[in-house]
């Protein structure tokens, strides 16, 4: 099943790759994002220990084109102005893993790197009271990601307790995103949401044991994170070019 969910990465590159190569520069937006999330919650080492998500933070660096020209569509009492873009770059979360063996707590820590592709829509709610005042923007993304966990290997014991791990390999995942964005008048917009990323391949796995456990019990984990996610691109400065002020010679004419 995870092979073919896999085999739609490589369709959604090449649609990339096509779109890049016919893109107008004037479309293009550059900026930074940065993350702050809870890991691995889908971990489960029962009955052998208790799991537990661990927080965590990530920092991507982003390309974003803008697909059309601003749309408008009318829901019924609301009137939205919509702008859809491709979302691209590179990212870097810390992960971790954690679990309670007994009285013991035991956390992993471990890095991935990879390169989003999403298909963002930012919607301007102008029905809204406030909104289109304070500039305000709803937003959504769609997509996915494809990169590398760094490898590591654990073999250890503690107490009557062993593990023997394998981290890294393939990191792919599907991300869901939503919130606010707000323009500013330099152009510049920010944005601030809650996001879901669901893995999609295993880049942990490992097996717990005792001498009274047999055999040892096995868990994994794609490295799929929830939390709240922050974006800032910067604006594009408007050479506005002033005629300089010259001198009006006013003729007055006398009233007959």
């Amino acid at each position: 099943m995870r092979a073919h969910r896999l085999q739609v990465f490589p369709i959604l590159f090449l649609v990339l790759a096509l779109s890049i190569a016919h893109a107008q520069p004037g479309r293009w937006q550059w900026g930074a994002g940065t993350s702050v999330h809870l890991s691995n919650p889908e971990l489960q080492t029962a009955p052998a220990a208790t799991s537990s998500p661990v927080l965590g933070s990530g920092l991507s660096l982003l390309a974003r084109y803008r697909l059309n020209r601003k749309a408008n569509w009318r829901w019924g009492p609301f009137r939205n102005r919509l702008n859809l873009f491709w979302e691209t770059g590179l990212r870097t979360d810390m992960l971790a893993y954690s679990y309670q063996a007994g009285e013991l707590v035991v956390t992993r820590n471990y890095l991935s790197l990879e390169t989003p592709l999403n298909l963002v829509l930012v919607s301007d709610v102008r029905s809204f009271p406030g909104w289109r005042r304070r500039k305000l923007h709803g937003y959504g993304r769609l997509g996915g990601s494809i990169g590398l966990a760094f490898p590591q290997k654990i073999n250890e014991s503690f107490n009557e307790w062993a593990e023997a791990t394998g981290i890294g390999g393939l990191r792919a995942a599907v991300h869901l995103s939503s919130g606010l964005l707000r323009k500013r008048e330099n152009g510049s917009h920010s944005s601030v949401g809650i996001f879901a990323r669901i893995g999609l391949t295993p880049v942990v796995q490992g097996a717990l044991s005792t001498p009274q456990m047999e055999p040892p019990v096995s868990f994994w984990s794609g490295g799929s994170l929830v939390g709240l996610e922050w974006s800032y691109f910067p604006g594009k400065p408007k050479n506005k070019v002033r005629l300089p002020e010259e001198p009006v010679d006013m003729i007055l004419c006398p009233r007959f």
